[in-house]
């Protein structure tokens, strides 16, 4: 039974690759004493690189590789390259890290015989290899040609050794003779790397210098640091960071990835968090290997034939760690879930936590998941069913920020349409009351009328007066009493109108205040506003009953006053009564004047209700064409809010209009509300041209709609039959006719004109980029089903390098470009048993490894088929075009069956 590896791939350590145990002046010599010291000092140097945290060393010693087999098989827990130094004709030095497996290829048993043979064969030195003074013999080939001759025959790597010293390659020969090594380089024909010893300012000077030779394009050449270590004491004083598997492969991806795959510098780093990296997962099944799966910090991609539970594994991550956010995704776009269920998952986190499948106290974590065709079915649906801004918003309300503005926006749009429905109804009700106090003025009688009779009254009455025998002095005083009289009566009828008034008031004081929507904030919160509010109110309240039965108190006392100074009027008339009370007629006309009075009296109360009447209405109408105006103006304080954020930037352009609903308008409104026969003719009457109406600004459209709802009051406009009633025609014209219009573009092209593959793209990059705060990992089941070859080469592959620096990526995929293009830090190979791919023990089983991994393939059926072939073979045999990805990139790597011999 083959052991089932599971590595977690790519990852960062400390690389010395230039050490020389080997004393000058042991160099030359092979006897047992010189190897006893040799072994004893590189014993001490390769303590010291543990105390100094360093992982691999290469040995490097001039012309010499006594040290390396004793070093190789060290008990320090360090990883040891075979190399070797060499001075070049040029001047040049230079360090070969050889191909592990070269010993072997040329026949030879030991290190130290290999570099013997190498120095003799390859670089042309004649034996021995030292001078009579010790020092090392130069190559008899040029720089160029040996170069090619290691790296075409994948003998090793070469390396510049200290690139800026006396000996290093700028400094040593002319320019143009370093030149023609670049070129060659560029050319395609070699890889190569400078090395540079603790002056870390000597990179920026390196790569400036290739700059000025390349101004356009300048090679990327990989600028190692190391220590140079001559005595121990000084192994790991220098040294680079690398990211690959401990060999001479995990080496050489540093020449194709110098970016991602090196560091210089005293400490990596690191900016992902632990609480936001998955540590490993684990299947709690017996149909699974139950081993723990440690997962890469960067990209894991998982690859494997049909059903071979490589979706299944990405989608147990998923549901274990938040399963709302994969049944949201499935049913946002109409997706099935899938069926087959596993008995248990567990995923670790890099800080300690633990979340089970299905476990309610699970940590609170997040993950962005994107279901296989997620992103296409998301643009086909909705460019079906609504319009591209929904998708964009969709996507933008990922953002925590961005999300809340939009739920404020929604909960003050709730809030208008509230009021617009609650004002519709006044309006409507103070109409239907403007119209019955009209209908009661004109019972009342015609007040010109009305006013010419009491004039004639009061003419007949004084004519009267004159005759009955009083004196002048009498008629003023009985005049100056029927004055105050009139008057008492007038204020009396005042004051009762005013009471049932106020007494209408405190019946309805429950809808003084109308509470907030607190719909934007936690249960906990809102419950706290509600006790609050509700304090407030029933406070507000009291106080304004109180307000209410004060007034109610005082004209009620008011009253008590005129009926006392009536009835003293009246005592004081009675003198003249008893002289007027004569003559029959005085009586009558007394009797009608007042009652005439009283009909004027009652009209002018009714008269001012009515004026009244009218500027509540007219107040009301303004208030509705205003409300029309905070639809814009709401939109427009989201928009600035969502603009602030600056989320969408890099390759996209990103504005926000906001925009009239012209056809909607049209539709809905016009052609729905009115009737189509007597349309013309009112168009023709106004300057208003509402069969083609045209937004110009926010104030000429309140202006426009405050003249739309009293000439549909005044009867103006005659609409079809089922929006006769004031309020159903108002509720139309009064919705809200604004939306955001989403600009985005990227490359010249706006959303709704890109292809299916770029839109796939943009909508990821949103959600990724948006989803700003937590920067917890992203899950993607297969997205190339959302691209194109060319699209997803050119974009996907470049968005995803970069964004696996800064997130943990898993993706399940079937592209080569997905895993090779990306450099996946991490592959995992999924397998379900079957006859001709066997397992160990389970029916799912999985390995894992660097993508740089590789070894031979083995033909033996009986072994587990994970186990016959390294990652680099698996990812080749797995993926259609595998073995083209990786010559893609520039023939990254060399797969062992192609291997030239040497």
């Amino acid at each position: 039974m083959s052991e089932t590896k599971l590595s977690r791939g790519s990852v960062w350590a400390k690389w010395d690759l230039q050490v020389q145990p080997v004393s000058n002046n042991w160099l030359g010599k092979n006897d047992s004493v010189t190897l006893e010291k040799i072994q004893k000092s590189t014993q001490e140097y390769l303590k010291i690189a543990k105390e100094n945290n360093i992982e691999v060393i290469g040995i490097t010693d001039h012309n010499c590789g006594l040290a390396i087999d004793y070093a190789i098989n060290n008990d320090q827990n360090i990883k040891v390259l075979p190399g070797v130094e060499l001075d070049t004709r040029e001047g040049w030095h230079l360090l070969v890290i050889f191909n592990e497996n070269y010993k072997e290829k040329i026949g030879l048993e030991k290190w130290s015989e290999a570099i013997e043979y190498f120095l003799a064969k390859n670089c042309k030195i004649d034996r021995p290899f030292f001078n009579l003074d010790n020092t090392h013999k130069k190559i008899g080939c040029t720089t160029k040609e040996l170069i090619s001759d290691i790296w075409n025959n994948d003998i090793g790597i070469v390396v510049f050794a200290h690139s800026m010293s006396n000996d290093g390659f700028f400094k040593k020969s002319d320019v143009q003779g370093r030149k023609e090594i670049i070129d060659y380089l560029i050319n395609g024909n070699i890889y190569f790397s400078f090395e540079i010893k603790e002056k870390y300012e000597q990179i920026e000077e390196i790569q400036n210098k290739i700059k000025g030779w390349y101004p356009k394009n300048p090679p990327e050449i990989p600028i190692l640091s190391s220590s140079d270590a001559h005595k121990a004491s000084d192994v790991g004083s220098t040294y680079s960071f690398i990211k690959a598997n401990k060999n001479y492969e995990g080496l050489k991806q540093v020449l194709f990835e110098p970016k991602d795959r090196l560091f210089i510098g005293e400490e990596l780093n690191d900016n992902k968090t632990d609480y936001s990296v998955i540590e490993s997962v684990k299947f709690i099944d017996d149909n699974f290997l139950p081993h723990e799966i440690k997962l890469n910090q960067n990209l894991v991609t998982i690859i494997g034939g049909k059903s071979t539970g490589k979706s299944l594994l990405l989608r147990s991550i998923a549901e274990t760690i938040d399963q709302k956010e994969v049944i949201d995704r499935h049913k946002e776009v109409g997706l099935d879930i899938y069926s087959k269920k596993i008995k248990g998952f567990e995923v670790k986190w890099r800080d300690g936590q633990i979340s089970k499948l299905n476990n309610i106290e699970n940590p609170s974590k997040k993950i962005i998941y994107i279901p296989q065709s997620y992103l296409n079915r998301l643009v086909e649906k909705n460019e079906e069913q609504t319009s591209i801004d929904e998708i964009i918003k969709n996507v933008l309300i990922q953002d925590v920020d961005i999300k809340s503005a939009f739920e404020n926006l929604q909960s003050k749009n709730n809030s208008l349409n509230s009021k617009i429905a609650k004002n519709i109804e006044d309006l409507e009700q103070q109409y239907d009351n403007l119209i019955e106090l009209n209908k009661s003025i004109k019972n009342i009688g015609d007040k010109k009328g009305i006013e010419s009779e009491i004039k004639k009254i009061e003419n007949s009455i004084a004519e009267i007066k004159t005759k009955s025998g009083l004196d002048t002095t009498e008629i003023a005083n009985y005049n100056d009493l029927i004055k105050i009289k009139d008057e008492l009566v007038k204020r009396q009828e005042q004051i009762n109108t005013d009471l049932e008034s106020l007494n209408l008031l405190k019946s309805e004081n429950t809808e003084i205040i109308n509470k907030p929507s607190f719909s934007s904030v936690t249960e906990k919160i809102k419950e706290e506003l509600n006790i609050e509010f509700d304090k407030i109110k029933t406070l507000y309240i009291n106080d304004w009953l109180s307000i209410l039965n004060k007034k109610i108190i005082a004209l009620n006392k008011e009253i008590n006053e005129i009926t006392i100074n009536l009835s003293k009027t009246d005592n004081d008339l009675k003198p003249y009564s008893g002289k007027l009370n004569n003559s029959k007629i005085l009586n009558n006309l007394e009797l009608n004047l007042e009652k005439e009075k009283n009909k004027l009296n009652r009209i002018l109360i009714e008269q001012k209700k009515l004026e009244d009447l009218k500027k509540e209405i007219l107040l009301i109408i303004d208030n509705l064409a205003e409300f029309t105006k905070s639809f814009y103006s709401n939109l427009f304080d989201a928009k600035s809010i969502i603009m602030k954020q600056n989320l969408i930037k890099d390759e996209m352009d990103f504005e926000i209009d906001i925009l009239f609903k012209e056809k909607a308008f049209h539709n809905q409104f016009v052609q729905e509300v009115f009737n189509g026969t007597k349309l013309s003719t009112y168009v023709k009457s106004n300057s208003l041209n509402i069969d083609n109406y045209k937004f110009k600004n926010i104030e000429q459209f309140k202006t426009d709609v405050k003249k739309l709802i009293l000439d549909f009051l005044n009867k103006k406009i005659e609409t079809v039959k089922r929006y006769d009633s004031l309020s159903s025609t108002l509720k139309v014209l009064l919705k809200n006719w604004f939306v955001f219009d989403f600009k985005l573009t990227s490359e010249g092209d706006r959303f709704n004109e890109m292809s299916a593959g770029k839109k796939a793209f943009i909508l990821l990059k949103l959600l990724i980029d948006l989803d700003k705060s937590s920067k917890y990992p992203i899950l993607l089941d297969q997205p190339e089903d959302d691209w194109d070859n060319r699209s997803l080469y050119s974009q996907l592959r470049k968005f995803i390098k970069e964004k696996k620096k800064e997130r943990q990526i898993i993706i399940v995929t079937h592209n080569p470009n997905l895993v090779v293009g990306t450099d996946s830090e991490q592959v995992i190979i999924a397998n379900q048993k079957g006859n001709s791919t066997p397992n160990n023990i389970y029916r799912f089983e999985y390995t894992s490894g660097a993508l740089e991994e590789t070894s031979i393939r083995l033909q033996d059926n009986k072994i587990p088929i994970l186990n016959r072939q390294g990652i680099k073979e698996h990812v080749c045999d797995i993926l259609e075009g595998g073995e083209v990805a990786f010559k893609k990139r520039e023939q990254k790597y060399a797969i062992s069956t192609v291997h030239n011999n040497v």
